[in-house]
């Protein structure tokens, strides 16, 4: 039953336990290698452990199985942005929302790559779109301050 396995993968992460969380999922993997989700979620925690390579690698596989897979999309493209890959990032974020077009993360994260490509309208229209989606709640403040700052001229 991998979906037991990838279960216990979340389950192992909700409890902070990454080494389980990442048994759990390779698991999954091994016995559905179809499973999408469980290489994501590999890519990850190899993020974590501060593995890009192997984190690259595992988004690819998700990608590979599922080029809609969304998370992947994002989180690859958030990868490329971290090495100042602004175009490969940027092309990434766009696939992400034309799969889900309110994907918040990934329009925000799309925005601040145009900004750094020096697409200042394009990112402009972007961020205005984003702001106008943000919830209200507090956790998402980090957005907000990321957009007025982008918006003021400042550079990623």
């Amino acid at each position: 039953y991998p979906r037991v396995h990838y279960n216990l993968g979340l389950l192992a992460l909700r409890r902070g336990n990454p080494e389980d969380a990442a048994s759990a999922f390779t698991r999954a993997a091994t016995f559905n290698p179809s499973d999408a989700g469980a290489r994501a979620h590999l890519g990850l925690l190899a993020l974590r452990r501060g593995d890009a390579a192997d984190a690259e690698a595992e988004f690819q596989r998700a990608l590979s199985i599922d080029p809609s897979q969304r998370d992947s999309l994002n989180n690859l493209g958030t990868l490329y942005m971290e090495h100042r890959e602004w175009a490969r990032a940027l092309a990434l974020f766009t696939r992400a929302l034309e799969k889900e077009p309110f994907f918040l993360e990934a329009a925000y994260n799309r925005a601040v790559a145009l900004s750094a490509l020096h697409r200042d309208d394009e990112a402009r229209d972007a961020l205005r779109v984003v702001r106008s989606r943000l919830p209200p709640e507090e956790r998402f403040d980090p957005y907000r301050k990321g957009v007025d700052h982008l918006l003021a001229g400042g550079r990623p």
